[in-house]
């Protein structure tokens, strides 16, 4: 009996902790703003308060990764640009006791364009953006401007520009086909206590920027990107693109990265590219990355290939990782072609390049399948009809293959043979080129030779090949001869040559 009722005690108290326990699991969110309600303006202020302290943050709702927005605050302010159509604002806090979460649903009637005029979430897709003034945000430890989940949307910063205060200048998560270009995002030439002062947060797929200064502690730090353009873009940083993720298919063209004389925080050293990634693809095109004191590209990742076409880029000021990696630097030069026969005339065809014959050839994807091996060693450059065709063209492949120390090997592929039928013949033409010492496009007469009956045919003006007699005028006689033919009488042709192209006809 006296047992029973000490399991009853006890049985009560355990219900109560976990009663408390469960109530008191996360913390307790409470949206003042937005509110479930139509607004009649594109801008919305965000006032979020918990009853913890704890980190804001957002989630990807596909794989719950996480983007902090604010760390060890209570509340959270800010603004939604939003265009017109129905919203869900979610947000989440990780606390001590948990993590929280709470959302609201609201509409706007305003759409396109959305002007931006402070610090905020743009969280519209199919939306045009306009900044219209300098903005900057130093409130607990927010970044400036938020573009997460989204796809389909252009940012122009209309010559104006984004201070990072304290955190990111410009966060782009999560989303596709972003176009952000025309003004300057900057922020700490140095680590500050409290800051984090990188002035690109990066990851999505199909992500143009163009005509940007970025200024600041780090230029890009970057989580993955796939088919990603950085066109007019000039980065003065400690460290440029500092990469986590798997970096694909991403160019920079016409475009700087360039030290700001600042050291970056204890562990690591400046340096244009820092890579931390499993395997990435870049291609600089007419791009320089340079003056930073040791190392413009510092690898601490795996296996990434770097294009080098028409660049500026030192790849002596390498620090290379001492685990096994392979890296390679594929140089590389714009080939244009132009094609004429002997009579100057142009036309369309396909010209056939193959490489010395260095390395083994490989074709489509078993050319992407290996490492050894020239990308360009055997291809076809289609020519148009005006006789032009152009392609980038491998000179040169440094490859490193680490493992402490690394070990580095040039492969040249000149001479490069050029091989061609032209139109209309059964016969070859071939050149040979030479790629090595050169620094800017290359461009390459090719003279073909094509049929011809007797001698060269000159050309005729219109009265010429109207005057069809050859008798010096265009009258009714000549106007004959194609009623004779369209009737189906004989038209013989006479003796005389005419002396240009065309045919030289008697009526009679």
């Amino acid at each position: 009996m006296w047992c029973k009722k000490l399991l009853s005690i006890g049985m009560g108290i355990f219900a109560f902790v976990f009663i408390i326990s469960f109530v008191s699991a996360v913390p307790q969110l409470t949206i003042h703003s937005p509110q479930n309600m139509t607004y009649n303006s594109t801008k919305i202020l965000v006032n979020v308060t918990s009853n913890e302290v704890g980190d804001f943050f957002l989630r990807n709702e596909r794989t719950g990764e996480r983007q902090i927005l604010s760390a060890n605050v209570t509340g959270l302010e800010t603004y939604i640009y939003a265009s017109e159509g129905n919203h869900s604002f979610n947000i989440f806090m990780n606390s001590s006791v948990g993590v929280g979460n709470q959302s609201v649903n609201f509409s706007t009637t305003l759409h396109n364009p959305v002007n931006v005029t402070s610090c905020g979430f743009l969280s519209s897709s199919d939306t045009k953006y306009v900044l219209n003034n300098d903005i900057s945000h130093s409130i607990n430890g927010l970044g400036c401007i938020y573009l997460s989940g989204s796809r389909n949307v252009s940012f122009n910063l209309n010559g104006h520009t984004i201070t990072a205060a304290r955190a990111s200048g410009l966060s782009v998560r999560w989303v596709s086909d972003i176009e952000i270009f025309n003004g300057t995002v900057n922020g700490s030439a140095t680590l500050t206590t409290g800051k984090r002062p990188y002035l690109l947060d990066l990851e999505g797929t199909k992500l143009r920027f163009e005509n940007l200064i970025i200024d600041g502690h780090i230029g890009a730090l970057v989580w993955g990107l796939n088919n990603v353009v950085f066109e007019n873009v000039t980065m003065n940083s400690s460290i440029g693109f500092w990469f986590y993720g798997p970096v694909t298919d991403t160019y920079f063209i016409n475009s700087s990265i360039m030290w700001n004389g600042k050291n970056p925080h204890h562990y690591t050293i400046p340096s244009g590219f820092l890579d931390w990634s499993s395997n990435s693809i870049f291609t600089f095109e007419n791009s320089t990355v340079g003056g930073f004191p040791e190392y413009d590209f510092n690898l601490e990742g795996a296996y990434t290939d770097y294009y080098l076409r028409n660049s500026n880029i030192d790849i002596s000021k390498v620090s290379y990782p001492n685990w096994v990696a392979d890296t390679r630097f594929i140089e590389q030069h714009l080939i244009i072609i132009n094609v004429t026969d002997q009579f100057g005339v142009s036309g369309a065809c396909s010209v056939r390049i193959l490489d010395n014959g260095l390395l083994p050839r490989y074709h489509g994807l078993e050319a992407k399948l290996k490492t050894l091996g020239n990308p360009t060693a055997d291809i076809y450059i289609p020519v148009e009809e005006t006789g032009e065709g152009q392609e980038w063209v491998t000179e040169k492949i440094t490859l490193a293959r680490s493992s402490s120390p690394a070990v580095i090997t040039e492969y040249e592929f000149s001479n490069y043979t050029l091989t061609t039928r032209g139109w209309g013949s059964d016969n070859y033409s071939q050149i040979t080129l030479d790629l090595t010492d050169h620094n800017s496009t290359i461009r390459v007469d090719f003279p073909i030779t094509t049929p011809s009956i007797g001698e060269e045919l000159p050309n005729c003006t219109i009265t010429q090949m109207f005057d069809l007699n050859n008798d010096g005028v265009v009258n009714i006689q000549d106007a004959i001869i194609v009623l004779r033919f369209i009737s189906g009488k004989d038209v013989s042709v006479s003796e005389t040559s005419k002396g240009c192209e065309g045919i030289n006809l008697n009526p009679f």
